[in-house]
């Protein structure tokens, strides 16, 4: 994404955590976010996007969706047999804090996890978060 700004539009419950919880999800959002960054955006992606959104799901867990409008994926891709130590990585934080991910590829890439039994997330802020990064 050289020479490009890349938009993250982030949508957040108020979310407390535990340090042991709070470390694994910040390392699995940044492992998202390199991966956009590194692999997603080409240089045909003329206005490249990120969105995040943490949510209170069912049953008092936790919904987050992150997506972008890179290249997605490839056709029949799995992580079990991808060579990306990143999205092995991510599979792995997302087990750890015993969650499950859905991966779907069409117009970029859109990773959903759900976690059950978080019972601090509430409602939605109030505000949206919008950064831009400048490369």
């Amino acid at each position: 994404v050289a020479n490009k700004s890349v938009d993250i539009n982030i949508n957040t419950a108020e979310i407390f955590a535990t340090v042991d919880r709070a470390i694994p999800f910040g390392l699995l959002i940044q492992e998202l976010i390199s991966n956009s960054l590194e692999h997603g955006f080409t240089e045909d992606i003329e206005y490249p996007k990120i969105d995040l959104d943490m949510r209170a799901g069912s049953k008092a867990g936790l919904t987050i969706s992150y997506a972008d409008n890179g290249v997605g994926l490839p056709d029949n891709f799995s992580i079990e047999k991808s060579n990306s130590l990143g999205l092995k990585m991510v599979q792995m934080l997302c087990e750890q804090l015993a969650g499950q991910m859905k991966i779907e590829s069409k117009g970029g890439v859109r990773f959903t996890f759900e976690f059950q039994a978080f019972p601090h997330a509430g409602g939605m802020a109030t505000k949206p978060l919008n950064l831009r990064i400048d490369r």
